[in-house]
């Protein structure tokens, strides 16, 4: 498997051939369109991707280790089959919309101004994330782990408290809303 490090890739590093499978440390992806490639069993490290779009693109068992997505269009993507060893992601001013994270240990992740709408948390170890500015419309929480998670900026998510670990969890009173939902409460 090739090797590369520290390497800066642009929109035109791939226009007359893909991605090559490979492993990536240290590297920037700047307004990379990687639409319904698979990126199956390739290595990221210490990576970032900005402005790029990701969507529909295949993950399965490529290592994704501190990587940080700035900026990206993230739609339709599976997380849940990525090598989960090392796995350390960062989500910022992303769309992230109709993703899988389930079963994932996500323990710390932080989301800062993101749409998650439509994604699966079922079973994701989500203590100590970190929702900051985010839309989650439609996000299912099932049987996750959010303990001690900050919920306090976010909006549009629904969660049930029986459903999921919460201890410790941090919400505003302005959407507190979203705990109660299942409950068929009227707060008014």
């Amino acid at each position: 498997m090739e090797y590369f490090s520290e390497q800066d890739f642009d929109k035109n590093s791939f226009l007359k051939e893909n991605i090559k499978k490979a492993e990536y440390e240290g590297c920037t992806f700047r307004n990379c369109d990687f639409s319904r490639q698979h990126l199956s069993g390739f290595i990221f490290s210490d990576c970032r991707f900005m402005d790029c779009n990701l969507s529909l693109v295949s993950f399965k068992s490529s290592a994704l280790k501190e990587i940080e997505f700035i900026d990206c269009k993230i739609s339709g993507v599976d997380f849940s089959q990525v090598n989960p060893f090392l796995l350390e992601l960062k989500f910022v001013g992303s769309i992230i919309e109709n993703c899988i994270f389930q079963d994932l240990g996500l323990k710390k992740t932080s989301f800062v101004n993101c749409s998650l709408k439509n994604t699966d948390f079922s079973g994701a170890k989500l203590s100590e994330a970190k929702f900051l500015d985010c839309d989650l419309s439609d996000a299912t929480f099932d049987n996750s782990d959010l303990q001690k998670a900050d919920f306090r900026t976010s909006k549009n998510f629904r969660i049930n408290p029986t459903k999921n670990q919460l201890a410790g969890a941090k919400f505003s009173r302005n959407t507190i809303d979203g705990l109660l939902l299942d409950f068929k409460i009227n707060i008014e």
